[in-house]
């Protein structure tokens, strides 16, 4: 309906034989969610799915195993954090590399105010998941945070779009995106790697980071 939903927890549940946890998507606003603790095994599709009109929303410490999609699907949410979760052996229905809807530990499309931390995303089985995290928004920030966790997948660990600073989102200092499309070196044997913000703003003050190419570095 069109109401207003606030203060929605989903703690400790144990989900089997297809199913999922699945919040948000209708006419109404879902705000303040907690989910959280839950251990989702076999789904069908996703293990968690978090749709438009779901804001304010903490995905915590949940174990998801053997999804036939994405182990989490978060599409159109705002300040999300995703946080201590184990997913492991999602895309049990085997999509290739270019199914983004599908083939992740996480997927998010076109999520704002994002912080993914301390996750842990593994493939065991063959067929497993594509990417660790994959996005499709340039507005999405502490997506690429050292403290996630990535074991065996299949294409790369992370699937973000950067091919220039970002444009658009309000992003802090510090705060790096990695380059995605083909690394290249200078003159200088030095290799562009990606861009971090040195002044907070919307889209703020972004500068090129370079590695050295040789050793020692020059």
């Amino acid at each position: 309906d069109s109401s207003v939903q606030d203060l929605i927890t989903i703690i400790g549940n144990t989900v089997q034989g297809g199913g999922r946890i699945q919040i948000g998507g209708g006419t109404g606003s879902v705000q303040q969610v907690i989910i959280s603790g839950n251990v989702i095994d076999n789904s069908e599709s996703q293990g968690i799915r978090c749709d438009s009109g779901t804001d304010y929303l903490t995905i915590s410490n949940n174990h998801i195993k053997n999804t036939d999609q994405t182990g989490i699907y978060l599409s159109t949410v705002d300040y999300v954090s995703v946080t201590g979760n184990t997913v492991i052996d999602a895309n049990q229905d085997a999509e290739g590399a270019g199914s983004l809807e599908h083939n992740s530990c996480l997927r998010m499309n076109s999520c704002t105010n994002t912080q993914t931390t301390g996750n842990r995303f593994m493939n065991i089985a063959a067929n497993g998941a594509h990417y660790g995290i994959s996005v499709n928004s340039n507005a999405q920030r502490h997506v690429y945070d050292r403290t996630n966790h990535f074991v065996n997948m299949r294409t790369a660990n992370i699937l973000y779009p950067f091919t220039a600073a970002p444009t658009a989102g309000t992003w802090e200092i510090g705060d790096f995106v990695p380059r995605m499309s083909t690394l290249t070196k200078d003159g200088n044997n030095m290799v562009h790697t990606g861009w971090i913000c040195v002044a907070q703003g919307a889209p703020g003050t972004w500068e090129d980071q370079y590695v050295s190419d040789i050793s020692p570095a020059t």
